[in-house]
């Protein structure tokens, strides 16, 4: 049993080294191509803007995330968050379908309308904590603010960056 093990492990670590290396065979000059300077970058307008956006957006978004059961317990609802973050969850993949068929014609909009949605939603839910159904909307909101932000942040910086600074694509 012990030698089929180790034969196991052999073998798997043949395979491994044998796509990688052939990987690294189809790629060619792609790796060395693809370094670059962070600098640049960062001083390109508008850039440091989107990370700054970017870190308070996910900086706040964390901090809700993590005590939204203690003012659930606060507003009445504890026994209620898994559905609250059930419609979190909901909204967010929602979001992902919505601006996935948009990010291309509409960015800028895609962004301002989210960063704003977020900030609507989170006073919300503050000061509409007596009523349930509102919270849940509230909840909803800042789900379909937050799911897609990855995604229009980083075409935000890509679109900043331009095809100048881009990263190589293979032919």
């Amino acid at each position: 049993m012990q030698r089929a093990s180790g034969r196991n492990w052999v073998k798997a670590a043949r395979t491994w080294s044998a796509a990688t290396s052939s990987a690294d065979d189809r790629l060619g000059d792609l790796a060395a191509a693809a370094t670059f300077e962070v600098a640049p970058v960062l001083v390109l307008p508008g850039f440091r803007v989107i990370l700054l956006a970017l870190t308070a957006y996910v900086v706040a978004h964390n901090i809700l995330y993590t005590y939204i059961t203690d003012f659930l317990g606060y507003a009445d609802m504890a026994g209620q968050a898994g559905w609250v973050l059930f419609t979190f969850g909901m909204t967010s993949v929602l979001s992902v379908l919505v601006v996935g068929t948009h990010i291309d014609h509409h960015l800028r909009k895609l962004v301002v309308g989210s960063t704003l949605l977020f900030a609507i939603s989170v006073p919300a839910l503050a000061l509409l904590s007596g009523i349930p159904v509102l919270v849940y909307i509230a909840a909803g909101a800042w789900g379909f603010a937050f799911g897609s932000s990855p995604s229009l942040f980083i075409a935000a910086a890509a679109v900043v960056a331009g095809k100048k600074h881009a990263f190589p694509r293979s032919a």
